[in-house]
């Protein structure tokens, strides 16, 4: 008998982010970024546990008061070593396959995640990914990967920049089986991210279009840009990846 698979959304999230601090607290409507995130993501049909991962740091009291005071699952980490921290979650709740996300992208949608996660067990992949390079809009993110291929990037990876940012030691090893999901039509230019406060505006817009609905799908972001363009004016001038791309001392 096949063993049943734990599959789990990790979502990597802090409040003392160099960029714009707290915004993963930032309210849109009655609810903040990290709800959002939460809630968006309870609509899959193949995430079965959720758990955001935070900092260990005294400076962090305020997300881990947030999450623990609204029910929200989390595991505290190592604050620099992002890496780490994702392998030690997944290690303790004896996930197989992790979904990973960002805290700073409330547009995420349960329904690509399923699609992805479809192609990632039909091909038996190690990795997927939708932005190696990108085609979706920036602030749809995703990769998935087997608790294996994390194990061998926690084990392998030297680099700061790896360790802070998860994934880059897959991406760049050709030994793992992995996929980049491709969208027909290059979105990447989109940004529904929030990385500064003109992000936020445009997100803010998004959402009051939707009225009460906090569930809807990227498609139909797409559609309500072809009928309000000035809603998404705000950030069009900030470029993706933008911190990935920084040092720390021009972060700071």
């Amino acid at each position: 008998m096949e063993k049943k698979l734990k599959v789990a959304a990790i979502i990597q999230a802090r409040v003392n982010s160099s960029r714009m601090p707290g915004k993963v607290l930032e309210k849109i409507k009655d609810k903040n970024l990290l709800e959002i995130i939460y809630l968006r993501l309870k609509k899959s049909k193949k995430i079965q546990d959720i758990k955001f991962v935070i900092p260990k740091h005294a400076s962090e009291k305020k997300l881990k008061n947030h999450l623990k005071n609204n029910k929200i699952p989390f595991f505290e980490g190592s604050e620099k070593d992002v890496l780490d921290r994702y392998y030690q979650c997944a290690k303790k709740y004896n996930y197989d396959h992790i979904i990973r996300v960002t805290g700073d992208c409330p547009l995420v949608d349960s329904s690509l995640i399923d699609e992805m996660y479809m192609i990632f067990k039909e091909k038996k992949l190690d990795f997927i990914s939708n932005y190696s390079p990108p085609t979706f809009p920036d602030g749809l993110d995703i990769s998935i990967f087997t608790f294996d291929t994390l194990k061998k990037a926690w084990t392998n990876s030297e680099s700061k920049f790896d360790r802070e940012h998860v994934v880059p030691y897959i991406l760049n090893n050709k030994n793992f089986k992995q996929e980049n999901f491709k969208n027909n039509l290059d979105l990447s230019l989109e940004r529904w991210t929030v990385d500064e406060p003109e992000d936020l505006i445009v997100i803010k817009n998004i959402f009051k279009r939707f009225k009460n609905k906090y569930n809807f799908s990227w498609k139909e972001v797409l559609k309500l840009k072809s009928k309000y363009k000035d809603d998404f004016k705000a950030n069009m001038d900030i470029t993706r990846d933008e911190g990935a791309l920084m040092n720390a001392g021009q972060k700071l």
